[in-house]
């Protein structure tokens, strides 16, 4: 990856406070497109995303050659507003949706989600 999970938080703040070069109204639909659920007093927001290996061909549908994954996004819950990153790697099958797993896991465990 190019940006670090640091960065894509940072980045991710900075949209959410409308600390970036684009109008209100964009940020807005921007933030709704992420909302992914809602439970209780907490919103989930967030993006997965999948890198495969350098130069290796890929079935379509197929996991195997997907050796990193990210989720990155925020949860607001009462007053509060929690960021996160979440970035595996493997040999295989590291996608996206295994780093949601991971995070939610997290988030479930901090009693945040």
């Amino acid at each position: 990856m190019k940006i670090s999970p640091k960065q894509q938080v940072e980045i991710l703040k900075r949209i959410y406070t409308y600390q970036v070069p684009v109008s209100k109204r964009n940020i807005d639909i921007v933030k709704k497109i992420l909302v992914l659920s809602k439970e209780n007093d907490a919103v989930l927001s967030g993006k997965t995303g999948s890198g495969l290996a350098s130069g290796k061909f890929i079935r379509q549908g197929s996991s195997d050659q997907y050796v990193i994954g990210w989720f990155v996004g925020y949860v607001e819950k009462g007053e509060n507003v929690y960021f996160f990153a979440t970035n595996i790697e493997a040999p295989k099958e590291a996608t996206g949706v295994k780093a949601k797993e991971i995070a939610l896991k997290i988030l479930k465990d901090k009693n945040i989600f």
